[in-house]
């Protein structure tokens, strides 16, 4: 087994270069606190998409964290290098 380590930016600029786009989008997280209180944290993530994804063109939409699992930039990542890698 082989593991690789990439940067961020390293990471963007691959999937730039393979057509995809890179946006931050505003997400966020719950957790329970004392006394069963739930509190919401924001988080800016990096998506990377193919094409004309409308689902983030809103600018003001925030989303649940977990919801967009498969567009986070590391999952889709992994996926582009994968196939690139067996079509070699």
């Amino acid at each position: 087994m082989i593991n690789l380590y990439f940067t961020n930016d390293e990471m963007k600029s691959f999937l730039e270069k393979e057509g995809f786009t890179v946006k931050k989008i505003t997400t966020w997280s719950s957790y329970n606190t004392y006394h069963n209180q739930v509190e919401n944290n924001e988080i800016k993530i990096d998506v990377a998409f193919k094409g004309e994804n409308i689902l983030f063109n809103d600018e003001t939409k925030s989303f649940r964290s977990d919801s967009v699992d498969k567009f986070k930039i590391t999952n889709v990542f992994t996926d582009a290098l994968k196939s690139k890698l067996l079509s070699l």
